[in-house]
């Protein structure tokens, strides 16, 4: 009865740090994946005023005024 006792706590603490282990893991990658959200946030807001830099230029030159 011992040895099944041993065996069944054994697997509760493999089963208990392999859960923790997939849980610092999504912790991890949710962190990973909010950098790359704040990046993409900034590269696109980036793009925003360059695109409108280009298309007020355009703009501008094709009515004929100057800055």
């Amino acid at each position: 009865m011992g040895l099944l006792y041993a065996q069944q706590q054994s697997t509760a603490k493999q089963t208990e740090d392999y859960l923790q282990q997939q849980y610092d893991n999504q912790l991890a990658l949710n962190a990973k994946n909010e950098t790359i959200r704040e990046r993409l946030e900034e590269q696109q807001k980036a793009f925003v005023v360059e695109r409108d830099k280009k298309c007020r230029h355009v703009s501008i030159y094709h009515s004929g005024q100057r800055l």
